[in-house]
């Protein structure tokens, strides 16, 4: 389910016109192909949410940082995942390829969940990152919050400390902007900074 504050456009540059089917080894090799092209030194991978897999993709993260790292040996890998399901198995599956860091956005505060991210869970969110340094304390996670949706600073302070309080090392915060009017509305929100 793509989430009602992401601008979706039926207009896709020929590399990114892909049918959605169980992976085969062409997508992690294109891939592996293009950051070896490019010479990258650090890459970040995501995916769409990709329930329709019983570990939820977490094996094919694996097979694609390992195909990378076939190509380009010192990279460096963040990966930037779904939060599959809560499933603590897809968890350490993902692990097995060592990324350098692991990412899984909350997007907004709990309040605004059922209307900004329809279908997620705030505390299954946090979980995930939680066990994910459960998993491997010496794992780098990070996550996104976004601005502008209509939250309040406590709010963004709660969710700030409940992200501190699972172990979160990085967080990333963006302002929203509304991409067209019939997207999800941009709403008030307070500054946090001390000025």
């Amino acid at each position: 389910m793509n989430p009602d504050y992401a601008l979706r456009s039926d207009r896709k540059p020929p590399w990114l016109r892909v049918t959605v089917r169980a992976p085969d080894g062409r997508l992690r090799k294109g891939v592996a192909e293009a950051v070896a092209r490019m010479e990258l030194e650090y890459v970040v991978l995501t995916s769409v949410t990709r329930d329709d897999l019983e570990d939820g993709g977490a094996g094919h993260f694996v097979r694609t940082v390992q195909t990378i790292r076939e190509r380009r040996p010192t990279i460096r890998v963040e990966v930037l995942i779904p939060d599959f399901e809560g499933d603590q198995r897809a968890l350490a599956t993902l692990l097995e390829c060592a990324p350098e860091v692991v990412g899984h956005n909350i997007e907004t505060v709990p309040r605004l969940y059922r209307s900004v991210r329809p279908g997620a869970d705030y505390e299954r969110s946090i979980k995930v990152l939680r066990t994910l340094k459960r998993l491997d304390g010496n794992i780098i996670t990070k996550s996104g919050l976004m601005l502008g949706l209509g939250e309040r600073e406590e709010e963004v302070r709660s969710a700030m400390r409940d992200l501190r309080d699972a172990g979160c090392d990085l967080l990333v915060i963006g302002q929203y902007l509304q991409p067209r009017s019939s997207y999800q509305a941009e709403g008030m929100y307070e500054s946090c900074v001390n000025e």
